[in-house]
């Protein structure tokens, strides 16, 4: 019994990973047009790739940069404090006795020194 001959394969073109961008060749493409279209270079192209020359083939899928990802926008924060907006018929000791709160309380927090409130006008209820 012999020992298995193991047979040399060609480096596979690179599998890209999700942070990566990719651009697979069509006919008429060349490193040179789509490293400028990617904004980097033939020698990056290479690099990325594996690429010993510039030949490269239609359907031949090439990694041309990293992914450009837009940052998720921050979360808005998550306000303990409730509050309610005045209408037309409102009063403080209703809108205390909805909120569980006393008349007093509802001044103290909102800095209100009478009991003269305005549609439209927010109040803070905790």
């Amino acid at each position: 019994m012999g020992e298995a001959q193991v047979t040399p394969t060609p480096a596979p073109t690179p599998t890209p990973v999700s942070n990566q961008r990719t651009h697979t060749v069509v006919r008429g493409d060349t490193l040179s047009h789509i490293a400028r279209a990617n904004n980097t270079t033939v020698a990056n192209l290479r690099r990325l790739n594996n690429l010993s020359s510039d030949v490269i083939r239609i359907g031949q899928r090439l990694v041309v940069g990293e992914a450009r990802v837009t940052p998720a926008p921050a979360p808005t924060p998550v306000s303990n404090q409730r509050t309610h907006t005045v209408v037309r018929g409102d009063t403080l000791s209703h809108i205390a006795q909805r909120n569980n709160v006393t008349v007093r309380q509802l001044m103290t927090i909102n800095n209100l020194s009478n009991d003269v409130i305005f549609v439209n006008q927010t109040l803070r209820l905790r």
